[in-house]
Order: C-alpha cells, then structure tokens, then sequence
C-alpha cells in the first residue's frame, strides 16, 4: 500500500494535504499509466486511521523540513499491512502539477482548490525572493589568502 501526503509551505509553517490510499500487490504487472489511472480514480479519503494519516502527515513534514525544502513536494510512503510499520518511500520535489495530477487533486481535497493552490505557492515564492534580497552575505577570508591558490 502506498500512501501519498503532499507537502507545502506557507511562509514558514509546513502543511501536509488530505492522504491517497493505493493498493499495489508485489509483482502487478501494472504499466506506469495504469497506476496512474488507478490513483486518478481512486477517492482521496485513504482508508486508513485518523492516527495513521497524522502519523503520516507529521512525517510528510518533518522530511520536507529535515530536507530543508521550499515550496512544494510530494512525500510518499509505503504501509506495511502486517505490522503496520510506515516506511518513506520518496520526496518528489517537482510532483505533477496539471488540474488532474494527484499533487493538487488532494490540496483540493484539503479545501485549497487548484488556482488557489497556485496563487499560494506564486506567494510564496514572492516570499521568498524578497527574503533573499534583504540577504547579504559576507566572506571574510584569512589574513593573506586573498583568494589565491598557490604562493
């Protein structure tokens, strides 16, 4: 099973969306656009327990944080049905954004719809920019380097 929990930035809080649920058994034989269909399809209320996709959500938000990202990201992570055991699968740091890609389908399923979703991220990229700005850096090298590479 695999559970996708986009992520997002809004200024500096992260927020991760409303989860999907994709049931994929070992050795499917399934195409990539056939999985693609399938979680299309699917209802993005995963059955999964509200302790699950907190859990998941929370973990969706600390990689995107431990990542040091900006912006957006799709988290996805694999449940094991046995134990119950949640593993990160991968951050996907440029998800699939058209009006039919899971990555907005499931902020619209958080009550964020597509074009609102744009003009948050358009925001907070303005955000950004405008921190960056402000930003001076400054290198002090030591006493007699100046920069050089021999002598």
């Amino acid at each position: 099973m695999s559970a996708r929990a986009p992520s997002a930035a809004e200024g500096m809080i992260a927020k991760a969306a409303t989860m999907v649920e994709l049931e994929i058994p070992l050795h499917n034989g399934l195409t990539q656009a056939q999985l693609v269909k399938r979680a299309r399809d699917l209802d993005p209320a995963a059955d999964l327990t509200p302790v699950q996709v907190q859990k998941i959500q929370r973990y969706a938000v600390d990689a995107f944080r431990a990542l040091e990202l900006s912006g957006m990201a799709r988290v996805d992570f694999f449940l094991e049905k046995k134990g119950n055991k949640i593993y990160l699968n991968e951050v996907n740091t440029i998800p699939g954004f058209t009006s039919i890609s899971m990555y907005p389908k499931l902020w619209e399923a958080s009550g964020i719809p597509f074009r609102e979703l744009i003009d948050k991220l358009i925001g907070l990229a303005l955000e950004q920019h405008a921190e960056k700005a402000r930003t001076k850096y400054q290198i002090e090298l030591p006493a007699g380097s100046a920069g050089a590479l021999e002598g």
